[in-house]
């Protein structure tokens, strides 16, 4: 993940910096239509994905010992179960009020927050199981990134923070530049925690880097919307529900797996691959 974030940066760079010149200096103006904030947005993406795809070095047999660690763990299996279930219930019966996907109850991103918020709790608890000074700030750092991310979910203490930015930007670049900090650096002391981690498991840091994938993906899709609405309409508010649903769930098996391994009650099987 950490790649494909990279080569994403660099690439969204070049892309958004020649767009940019081309509209001031063949057209003398700045495209800020929907089509040009998309290929900004997008276009990086899919070459990032691409190049990490051919580069990867975790194959089917990195993939099938993460699976072999994971299911090895019942806990991690009934978390796992639970939030597949929700999800499973969410859409089969997406207007029902209190746990569809689209109904007027916020179950799902309340699972979310729980769920991210308890990630944060074993990540300050695995800081006292022998890690070093760096890992113990790193852990300590993503803990109280994934606090911030969990306690969104009950309170919307994000609303408004647009206001930091100067005044005469437009409204677009406004949130594109301060909500993207925000989750940008969020992300990046995510991928902390989870590097330390993969030092103990590498389930851990697979399912760390999980969520972070499947969290800068709905966050593409809050932005794509937000671009022409402050809100999120149907059907992207229930799949960015459902990423919100997946990437709690995700951090929290690694975040278990990574304490369960630095307490020494993994089994002698999962360890021995590490």
């Amino acid at each position: 993940m950490r790649r494909f974030l990279l080569l994403w940066m660099c690439l969204g760079a070049c892309v958004a910096v020649v767009t940019v010149l081309v509209s001031v200096l063949v057209f003398h103006r700045v495209d800020l239509r929907y089509q040009a904030f998309l290929e900004v947005l997008l276009i990086p993406t899919f070459q990032a994905a691409i190049v990490a795809w051919l580069t990867a070095t975790r194959g089917l047999g990195g993939i099938l010992r993460v699976i072999r660690d994971t299911v090895d763990h019942p806990v991690v299996l009934v978390v796992l179960l639970a939030n597949a279930t929700l999800l499973v219930v969410g859409w089969a019966a997406p207007l029902e009020p209190h746990v569809g996907i689209a109904g007027a109850g916020r179950v799902h991103l309340g699972w979310a927050g729980l769920e991210t918020l308890a990630a944060a709790l074993i990540a300050l608890a695995t800081a006292g199981r022998g890690a070093g000074r760096g890992a113990r700030v790193w852990l300590c750092l993503g803990a109280a990134s994934l606090l911030v991310a969990g306690s969104s979910a009950f309170s919307p203490w994000v609303s408004g923070l647009e206001t930091l930015a100067p005044v005469r930007l437009p409204t677009v670049l406004k949130w594109a530049l301060v909500y993207g900090a925000v989750a940008g650096v969020v992300i990046a002391l995510v991928l902390g925690l989870g590097g330390v981690l993969e030092r103990w498991s590498r389930a851990a840091g697979f399912w760390v880097d999980a969520a972070v994938a499947t969290a800068f993906l709905a966050a593409l899709v809050v932005a794509s919307s937000f671009f022409l609405h402050p809100y999120l309409l149907e059907p992207w508010a229930s799949v960015v529900r459902t990423g919100a649903s997946l990437a709690g769930t995700f951090v929290l098996v690694g975040a278990g797996l990574g304490w369960s391994t630095a307490r020494g009650t993994v089994p002698a099987r999962a360890s021995n691959t590490h």
